[in-house]
């Protein structure tokens, strides 16, 4: 978090970087709503940043996914008057986004998946043959079953092309993984929505979610 950085700190209190500061813009604001409790109570004080900036500097908020009660959270949060800030929406429809809904037996039913990996829905012969995917999953122990069940299902010689992605694994792995997703060395990646934070994978195929996502606005963040 930026306060507790005593060099962003220090940046914030020198005039002469406020004096030239245009706008502090938030990204992802669906978090303070999302993740602004005790699980990322930094999020939740985010409006202390007026503190330590001119009063006449405006804050920007931009989310994809900001339904009312989440958009009333972060006004609340960045001290947003509603009656001097405006909301631009530019909807969530994406013409090259195709959606389709599929029957799964349980949230174990890890089957169910394996035949949406290649195009013909045959075992994959070679790294190539997997499609570039992300899955989607509600928890860090699933998204590790799930994708050792994948390496298990694919030919030993190509597991690599597998790989999982979640909050628990360190710094450098997320960036090694993050890495070889983009490069297309990971073919395959079953994460948390930690993964969807930020990510620009322009080359992804499909994206899937594995059961039920515990909110609409959690799901339409992942595509």
């Amino acid at each position: 978090m930026c306060f507790e950085n005593k060099d962003f700190r220090d940046l914030l209190t020198n005039a002469e970087f406020t004096g030239d500061l245009a706008m502090v813009a938030v990204d992802e604001a669906h978090c303070i709503s999302q993740w602004g409790g005790e699980f990322r109570p930094a999020y939740g004080r985010l409006s202390q940043l007026r503190s330590f900036v001119p009063t006449h500097i405006p804050f920007l908020a931009t989310s994809a996914t900001l339904p009312p009660a989440a958009l009333q959270d972060v006004r609340a949060g960045l001290l947003l008057n509603p009656k001097s800030t405006y909301v631009v929406n530019l909807g969530n429809d994406r013409h090259n986004i195709t959606m389709s809904v599929k029957t799964i037996k349980s949230r174990q039913d890890f089957d169910a998946v394996l035949p949406l990996l290649t195009r013909n829905g045959c075992p994959p012969a070679l790294a190539t043959d997997l499609l570039k995917t992300c899955i989607f999953v509600n928890s860090v122990p699933l998204s590790r079953e799930l994708g050792r069940f994948i390496q298990n299902y694919v030919p030993a010689a190509f597991r690599s092309a597998i790989d999982m992605m979640f909050s628990l694994r360190t710094a450098r792995a997320k960036r090694r993984v993050m890495k070889e997703f983009k490069q297309g060395d990971v073919r395959v990646l079953v994460a948390t929505e930690a993964a969807g934070m930020g990510a620009d994978i322009p080359d992804i195929e499909q994206v899937l979610q594995f059961a039920v996502p515990s909110s609409l606005s959690r799901w339409r963040q992942l595509l």
